[in-house]
């Protein structure tokens, strides 16, 4: 891309597809803790390790913090045309997805937990 102020749009055509968007770095935390979490439970008589749900937790809290700061990123970037809507879209789209998708998991997990007595 060519060089511009913030007041000047770029002239440069940006190519970027909505593949090209890529995840925060917690995406890849919440998987992990996701996947420790169903590991855990695979045995019905087995107590998960309490930091299993902490792992479940923070990686929520992460994600949300990330979702918050990525979404005013990627409309500062759409809003100056640093980058075209549909990268843009798709950023959004997953942001969201994923923060909803773990915390949900986060609190199910917990309320899992909770009913179990451990």
């Amino acid at each position: 891309m060519g060089s511009c102020t913030p007041e000047t749009p770029d002239p440069t055509p940006d190519t970027r597809s909505a593949s090209d968007w890529q995840p925060p770095p917690s995406f890849q935390a919440g998987v992990q803790a996701l996947s420790a979490w169903l590991d855990a439970t695979k045995d019905p008589e087995a107590k998960p390790d309490s930091e299993v749900f902490r792992a479940l937790e923070a990686s929520s809290k992460q994600v949300n913090a990330q979702r918050r700061t990525g979404r005013e990123r990627i409309l500062e970037d759409v809003a100056l045309q640093r980058i075209p809507s549909a990268p843009a879209r798709a950023g959004l789209d997953t942001l969201g997805w994923a923060d909803g998708a773990l915390y949900h998991a986060w609190r199910l997990a917990e309320s899992l937990r909770i009913a179990s007595g451990n």
